[in-house]
């Protein structure tokens, strides 16, 4: 893949700098890993279904967590809506859409949990079940 001048350009990660302050509350001088956070990602235009439901999971995780949540974005114009500002676990990393290209957009969630840079992490569709901090937990202890 990193060969593939095409392929090595959609692996390019970049910090979207409106949540520079929420990516610094999670990080550290010694590593920009996060050590646990959910995972989610979102394509398309501004006002589609699934900016929709990006906001509503982030509504969900906001209410019953207290980890952060790292969004990618597949998009080069998709704006962050307004409402994702307001929270502060939210941050947002960028990178390239695969127009043009026949890769399944699933090839995005893999995309998204390697970009993320989360040590523990759980990829979220949706919505954030009651319980799912006790996921992030079991998987510490398999480190």
């Amino acid at each position: 893949m990193c060969q593939d001048a095409w392929m090595s350009r959609l692996w390019s990660t970049y910090l979207d700098c409106d949540f520079l302050q929420n990516y610094l509350r999670w990080t550290s001088p010694e590593s920009d890993w996060l050590e646990e956070a959910f995972v989610t990602y979102v394509a398309g235009p501004q006002d589609s279904i699934y900016a929709l439901q990006a906001v509503n999971l982030i509504r969900s995780i906001d209410l019953f967590s207290t980890r952060p949540v790292v969004v990618v974005v597949f998009d080069d114009k998709f704006m962050p809506p307004a409402q994702w500002h307001g929270f502060p676990n939210v941050i947002v990393y960028k990178m390239l859409p695969m127009k043009g290209h026949h890769v399944s957009f699933n090839f995005n969630k893999l995309r998204a949990m390697v970009a993320a840079r989360v040590l523990v992490g759980i990829q979220l569709e949706r919505h954030l079940p009651g319980g799912s901090e006790e996921c992030l937990h079991k998987n510490s202890e398999g480190i």
